[in-house]
Protein backbone atom coordinates (compact mmCIF):
# COMPACT_ATOMS: atom_id res chain seq x y z
CA UNK A 1 0.00 0.00 0.00
CA UNK A 2 1.07 3.17 -1.05
CA UNK A 3 2.08 5.69 2.35
CA UNK A 4 1.32 9.52 1.74
CA UNK A 5 3.82 10.73 4.39
CA UNK A 6 6.77 11.08 1.27
CA UNK A 7 4.29 12.95 -1.25
CA UNK A 8 3.40 15.12 1.84
CA UNK A 9 7.22 16.02 2.67
CA UNK A 10 7.99 16.32 -0.39
CA UNK A 11 5.36 19.13 -1.10
CA UNK A 12 6.60 21.19 2.31
CA UNK A 13 10.41 20.63 1.21
CA UNK A 14 8.58 22.46 -2.24
CA UNK A 15 6.45 24.95 -0.91
CA UNK A 16 9.79 25.81 1.77
CA UNK A 17 12.39 25.91 -1.65
CA UNK A 18 9.81 28.14 -3.70
CA UNK A 19 8.95 30.91 -0.58
CA UNK A 20 10.03 34.24 -0.89
CA UNK A 21 13.74 35.12 -1.75
CA UNK A 22 13.78 38.30 1.16
CA UNK A 23 12.23 35.78 3.33
CA UNK A 24 15.05 32.97 2.67
CA UNK A 25 17.85 36.09 3.17
CA UNK A 26 16.20 37.45 6.50
CA UNK A 27 16.76 33.47 7.52
CA UNK A 28 20.13 33.52 6.83
CA UNK A 29 20.98 37.00 8.08
CA UNK A 30 18.38 39.10 9.36
CA UNK A 31 20.40 41.85 9.90
CA UNK A 32 21.65 42.34 6.51
CA UNK A 33 19.48 44.39 3.85
CA UNK A 34 19.40 43.03 0.22
CA UNK A 35 20.50 45.32 -2.36
CA UNK A 36 19.81 45.72 -6.32
CA UNK A 37 23.59 45.01 -7.33
CA UNK A 38 23.92 41.45 -4.28
CA UNK A 39 26.51 43.41 -2.04
CA UNK A 40 24.96 42.04 0.89
CA UNK A 41 26.17 38.79 -0.49
CA UNK A 42 29.77 40.19 -0.39
CA UNK A 43 29.43 41.85 3.11
CA UNK A 44 28.10 38.12 4.07
CA UNK A 45 30.94 36.82 3.02
CA UNK A 46 33.81 38.91 4.20
CA UNK A 47 32.47 40.62 7.03
CA UNK A 48 30.09 38.34 8.40
CA UNK A 49 32.89 35.23 8.26
CA UNK A 50 34.50 36.31 11.41
CA UNK A 51 31.58 38.97 12.77
CA UNK A 52 28.29 38.86 13.39
CA UNK A 53 26.21 41.52 11.51
CA UNK A 54 24.68 42.62 14.26
CA UNK A 55 28.38 44.61 14.99
CA UNK A 56 27.57 46.20 11.63
CA UNK A 57 24.05 47.43 13.06
CA UNK A 58 25.65 48.73 15.96
CA UNK A 59 28.53 50.97 14.43
CA UNK A 60 26.41 52.57 12.09
CA UNK A 61 29.64 54.31 10.65
CA UNK A 62 30.17 56.57 7.23
CA UNK A 63 32.17 55.58 4.35
CA UNK A 64 35.42 57.15 5.39
CA UNK A 65 35.31 55.15 8.99
CA UNK A 66 34.12 52.00 7.18
CA UNK A 67 36.94 52.04 5.12
CA UNK A 68 38.83 52.92 8.15
CA UNK A 69 38.00 49.30 9.78
CA UNK A 70 38.93 47.52 6.79
CA UNK A 71 42.02 49.45 6.54
CA UNK A 72 42.83 48.23 10.23
CA UNK A 73 42.04 44.85 9.97
CA UNK A 74 43.72 44.52 7.03
CA UNK A 75 46.65 45.66 8.85
CA UNK A 76 46.14 44.25 12.17
CA UNK A 77 43.68 41.67 11.95
CA UNK A 78 44.71 39.43 9.18
CA UNK A 79 41.83 40.69 7.18
CA UNK A 80 42.41 39.51 3.42
CA UNK A 81 42.47 42.03 0.87
CA UNK A 82 39.03 42.57 -0.54
CA UNK A 83 39.91 43.56 -4.24
CA UNK A 84 36.94 45.44 -6.25
CA UNK A 85 34.35 44.26 -4.12
CA UNK A 86 35.97 46.27 -1.14
CA UNK A 87 34.24 49.54 -3.11
CA UNK A 88 31.24 47.62 -2.80
CA UNK A 89 30.69 46.33 0.70
CA UNK A 90 32.01 49.68 1.92
CA UNK A 91 29.42 51.63 0.29
CA UNK A 92 26.55 49.20 1.21
CA UNK A 93 27.66 49.52 4.87
CA UNK A 94 27.48 52.88 4.61
CA UNK A 95 24.68 53.02 2.76
CA UNK A 96 22.41 50.40 5.26
CA UNK A 97 24.78 50.63 8.40
CA UNK A 98 25.81 54.82 8.13
CA UNK A 99 25.14 56.78 10.77
CA UNK A 100 21.63 57.17 11.70
CA UNK A 101 20.15 60.89 11.09
CA UNK A 102 20.31 63.42 13.71
CA UNK A 103 16.21 63.23 14.47
CA UNK A 104 16.27 59.47 14.84
CA UNK A 105 19.09 59.07 17.71
CA UNK A 106 16.88 60.52 20.33
CA UNK A 107 13.32 61.59 20.82
CA UNK A 108 12.33 65.41 20.70
CA UNK A 109 11.00 66.48 24.28
CA UNK A 110 8.22 68.19 24.47
CA UNK A 111 8.06 72.16 24.61
CA UNK A 112 9.16 73.33 28.49
CA UNK A 113 6.10 74.30 30.83
CA UNK A 114 5.96 78.61 30.59
CA UNK A 115 2.96 80.26 32.65
CA UNK A 116 1.59 80.44 29.02
CA UNK A 117 1.23 77.19 28.37
CA UNK A 118 0.58 76.14 31.62
CA UNK A 119 -2.66 78.19 31.70
CA UNK A 120 -5.92 77.01 29.92
CA UNK A 121 -6.89 78.03 26.36
CA UNK A 122 -9.99 80.14 25.88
Amino acid sequence: MWSRTPFIVLICIALVASGDQADQIKSIDPVLIEDSDGSWKLVRAHCTSCHSSQILKNLRLSSAAWQDVIKRMQEEEGLWDLGDDETKIVVYLATYFGPAPATSQRRSRRAPLTPSNLSPQN
